[in-house]
């Protein structure tokens, strides 16, 4: 499983938390990565499952 989101610090927290209540391996690259590289994740990946804010409303 991988984690990811950008490099601010409620993304940080959010991970953190996703982290403490996952029991198994989990690959954390929160502010790691650049849009290039994300994508080359997803394009292995067989499952997503993501979740987007509406920060507009």
């Amino acid at each position: 499983m991988i984690l990811y989101a950008g490099p601010g610090g409620l993304d940080r927290k959010t991970a953190d938390a996703i982290k403490a209540r996952v029991k198994y391996p989990l690959n954390d690259f929160t502010g790691q990565t650049k849009l290039q590289q994300l994508l080359m994740l997803l394009k292995h990946a067989h499952l997503v499952i993501a979740q987007t804010l509406d920060l507009l409303t």
